[in-house]
């Protein structure tokens, strides 16, 4: 590997390394009682740390009933793309017309 390469590689690494670090503090923060999340100094000795706050969002927030709706949604949509994409597949296999080449490379994303 070249010396850009590596330098490149390292920048990279650097760059990459608050992104892991935000994502644990957020569990950790999510998992401390309501009080202690703002407060600035934390007890590193013996935090108290449990699932009471997802136990309130979830009581709060329907998500089994979120989950159902996007399942819908998301199978609604799969099943007019596909209906769409049949006739159109049926379409440019089996109809002649005028400029099929041109519009079946470009609909292919050739």
């Amino acid at each position: 590997m070249s010396r850009k390469g590596c330098l490149l590689y390292a920048v990279l690494v650097v760059l990459a390394v608050p992104v892991p670090v935000s994502h644990l503090w957020m569990v950790t923060a999510s998992l401390l009682p309501a009080n202690e999340v703002l407060s600035f100094r934390r007890s590193c000795s013996r935090p108290r740390r449990s699932g009471v706050n997802y136990a309130q969002a979830f009581r709060r927030v329907p998500v089994a009933r979120q989950v159902l709706q996007q399942s819908y949604i998301a199978a609604t949509v799969t099943a007019g793309t596909m209906v769409v994409a049949s006739f159109a597949g049926y379409a440019f296999a089996r109809i002649r017309f005028r400029a099929r080449s041109c519009s079946c490379s470009s609909s292919a994303g050739c």
